[in-house]
Order: structure tokens, then C-alpha cells, then sequence
């Protein structure tokens, strides 16, 4: 048994509706102002990863929000410029996406073009470095499809939240007068 039970459902709920909220940004086309009308989540994995877990302990209820995908940092967060991800995350992300590989060539007429090229190991591991270079030289801007879930679930719980705390103090002080042999009614 909860020794804060009204905060540990206001917790629940605050962590249900802030995962829901993450996976909705994570769906929306376009979201944290990017100029694209891609989503996010193009996989899904990430979204359907996303979770929390709910510790009771003397001091008050702790909730950790959790992901079963490395990269949710690197979404959430962006990356700076200066550090290469690895080679290898990108080559298992080509794989899986639907996309064309190119690249450039020089036609007869001494102009650079964009070629299409069979997607195989090696232009997928070209591809993979490309693209590795570009994200150490320029980075990755955020998207911060958790802070903002999070900001907006707490503004629509916080007034739940005093409530469940002033209940919460109310019942273990009336337990404890109780306890001491006060007479008191609740």
C-alpha cells in the first residue's frame, strides 16, 4: 500500500498522458517547427518504446520516463556539431528506410549530376559516412517531442497534483494523531 496514494495516481496519470503526448508529437508531420512533412517517428519504434516506471519510497513517489531506443536522446536533445554518430547506426538505418541512394557524378558536358545508384554494402556504406561527416561538421537540431509532452502534461495535472498532496498530508496526519491517542475526526 501507497504510502502517498492520491500523488501516486496523479503520478500515473501525469506519466500515461505524458507518454501519450510524446508519441503524438513523435507522429505529427512537421513538428518543432522542422520544414518537412515527414514525422518524426517514421519507423515507429521509437514511439512504441517510450515508457515510464513508478517507484514508492518513503520520501515520495520517483518517476523515470524510459526508451527502448538508444537514439531517443539524440532526437530529443539534437547532436553538436564536432562528434561523428556511428557509421553503423546509419547503415542499419538505410537499410530499413525506403530511399534512393545517389550520388554525384560528372556528366559529358563537365556538369556535376545526381546519378541513382543500386542500393548495396558499399553505397549504403558510403551513404552511412556521407552522412555521418555531414552530421559531425553541422550536428542534428532537437526536436524535443518529450520536454514539450512533459510541459504540457504538468500544466494540466499540476492543480490535481496540489490537490493529491494536501490529501495525501491530511490522511498521514490524521494517522499520526490517531496513532498519538488524539481524538479526531477527518
Amino acid at each position: 500500500m501507497s504510502k502517498f496514494p492520491n500523488i501516486t495516481k496523479v503520478v500515473e496519470d501525469f506519466a500515461k498522458e505524458t507518454v501519450r503526448l510524446s508519441q503524438r508529437n513523435l507522429n505529427l508531420n512537421g513538428f518543432a517547427g522542422k520544414k518537412s512533412n515527414r514525422k518524426t517517428n517514421s519507423s515507429g519504434r521509437l514511439s512504441k518504446g517510450l515508457g515510464y516506471k513508478i517507484q514508492d519510497t518513503n520520501s515520495g513517489v520517483i518517476i523515470t520516463f524510459t526508451s527502448k531506443q538508444d537514439y531517443a536522446r539524440f532526437v530529443e536533445e539534437g547532436r553538436k556539431k564536432g562528434s561523428m554518430p556511428p557509421v553503423d547506426a546509419l547503415k542499419k538505418w538505410i537499410r530499413q528506410k525506403k530511399i534512393r541512394l545517389s550520388k554525384t557524378v560528372t556528366n559529358k558536358a563537365g556538369q556535376k549530376v545526381n546519378k541513382f545508384v543500386n542500393k548495396n554494402e558499399r553505397s549504403i556504406q558510403q551513404a552511412a559516412y556521407a552522412m555521418a561527416k555531414k552530421i559531425k561538421k553541422d550536428g542534428i537540431k532537437p526536436t524535443p517531442f518529450f520536454g514539450e509532452a512533459l510541459e504540457e502534461s504538468w500544466k494540466a495535472l499540476q492543480p490535481k497534483a496540489q490537490d493529491a498532496i494536501i490529501k495525501d498530508l491530511e490522511d498521514i496526519m490524521f494517522e499520526d494523531f490517531q496513532k498519538k491517542g488524539y481524538k479526531v475526526t477527518q
